[in-house]
């Protein structure tokens, strides 16, 4: 009977714990209303703003192809022994 009345009280403290847990998160969570939506005039902003970062990029590699002296294009070059010998 003992055994009984210890199993009880402890399933009683769980119980307890879990809904104060359930209480917990109830209290936590809230309802996000979120950000109010794009204005037209927002994105034609954006819009506008990107095309003049891009027209400004690509002026700024105008003005720095136009002091250069060879080209750019194919500069790079593989770095690897010429002089091997496959024969052996």
């Amino acid at each position: 009977m003992e055994k009984l009345q210890k199993d009880d009280q402890n399933f009683q403290k769980e119980f307890r714990r879990l809904e104060d847990l359930e209480r917990e998160k109830g209290i936590k969570f809230f309802e996000c209303i979120g950000d109010p939506p794009i204005s037209f005039e927002f994105k034609e902003n954006v819009y506008a703003l990107r095309k003049n970062f891009i027209s400004d990029k690509n002026d700024q590699m105008r003005k720095k192809d136009l002091s250069r002296y060879k080209t750019v294009v194919n500069n790079d070059k593989v770095v690897i022994p010429v002089k091997n010998d496959l024969k052996s």
